[in-house]
């Protein structure tokens, strides 16, 4: 009977007060009508993001953890990359969906006279995001691993060192690439056909694919990404680091100190154009499959034949060289930082 009367009180009490009525708090209600509004949740949740990796970069400064260090020059470095190269790759991108090639040029021409400046840098927050992610994670691991498999197996000639780093970079790729993709994807459909996607935001596209496609939606056309980023990343990074132990073990370490800069940059301009070449027609398939445009593979190539091979492949080449450039140079000056540096045999 007790029991009966408590629970009906508790009752009266939750129903006392209609929903709609203003909390007794005024600062409350106003918080929560805020919050309705989408673009207060959008800024909210990116003051939020941006205010935390901040903090995990100044704790990093103070780790004695050189991996940790690593991850967090690592981050900052590809941030960096993706953000200065985002409106290349982003003509990149919607120029791999046409069923004709078009010049660079003619391509920034469209998109700045249909859509302004707003066209070259719809999606940026996908990227925004996914950048500080990947890098924190890509390099951690990478460098984690590397050092490992080196004092494991001793490494000598040239073919062991390649081993090594293409086995750290593509294990790291794996398991950054699983936060990384989805990210990429709503990036991709923000470029190229957001007019049938209707995304307003990075949570509003997670939402919508995962209410139409669950959750195998945020990793369509995955298989092909993976093959052609990590096809990429690690002939890139594992170029780079070859020819950067080549010129310290020709020069000398101290005469290599002297013009460090000068081999750091041709190091990441000949691994970029390597990467770029070996990757760009994957490239195409990949874009196309992420935009749903409903083609297979092999008709992709039946309709369109080698022109697969350089469709964007200029406007590939020079955001690869210079993001590459930019990349490595960022790297090296930014690990300095964070007192650690990507190749073993320079420091």
């Amino acid at each position: 009977m007790n029991s009966r009367k408590f629970l009906k009180k508790v009752r009266q009490i939750t129903e006392r007060r209609p929903r709609d009525v203003p909390h007794k708090l005024p600062i409350f209600h106003n918080l929560v009508q805020r919050m309705k509004d989408r673009d207060t949740r959008y800024y909210t949740f990116i003051s939020l993001f941006t205010t935390g990796y901040m903090y995990s970069l100044y704790k990093a400064t103070r780790s004695e953890s050189e991996v940790l260090r690593m991850g967090a020059a690592g981050s900052i470095t590809v941030l960096l990359g993706e953000s200065t190269f985002y409106c290349i790759d982003a003509i990149n991108m919607r120029s791999k969906i046409l069923n004709e090639n078009v010049r660079f040029i003619d391509m920034v021409r469209h998109i700045l006279k249909n859509e302004g400046i707003y066209g070259l840098y719809k999606g940026y927050s996908a990227s925004y995001y996914s950048s500080i992610l990947y890098g924190y994670l890509y390099f951690y691991i990478y460098k984690g691993l590397k050092l490992q498999l080196k004092d494991q197996f001793q490494p000598s000639s040239t073919s062991q060192f390649a081993a090594i780093y293409a086995s750290a970079s593509t294990i790291a790729e794996v398991i950054a690439l699983m936060i990384y993709y989805p990210y990429e994807l709503v990036k991709v459909r923000f470029l190229t056909k957001n007019d049938k996607y209707g995304y307003h935001s990075v949570s509003d596209a997670f939402y919508k694919i995962l209410k139409k496609d669950h959750f195998s939606g945020l990793y369509r056309g995955l298989f092909a990404f993976f093959i052609t980023f990590m096809g990429q990343y690690t002939l890139q990074m594992t170029a780079y680091e070859l020819i950067i132990d080549r010129n310290v073990k020709a020069l000398g370490l101290k005469e290599y100190q002297k013009y460090e800069s000068y081999y750091v940059m041709k190091a990441s301009v000949l691994s970029g154009v390597v990467a770029a070449l070996f990757t760009n027609s994957l490239e195409v398939i990949v874009v196309r499959q992420q935009s749903e445009s409903g083609q297979t593979v092999q008709q992709i190539f039946k309709e369109e034949g080698l022109k697969v091979f350089t469709k964007g492949l200029g406007a590939k080449l020079l955001m690869t060289s210079c993001s590459s450039i930019m990349f490595f140079m960022s790297m090296h000056h930014i690990g300095k930082l964070f007192n650690t540096n990507l190749n073993e045999e320079s420091e």
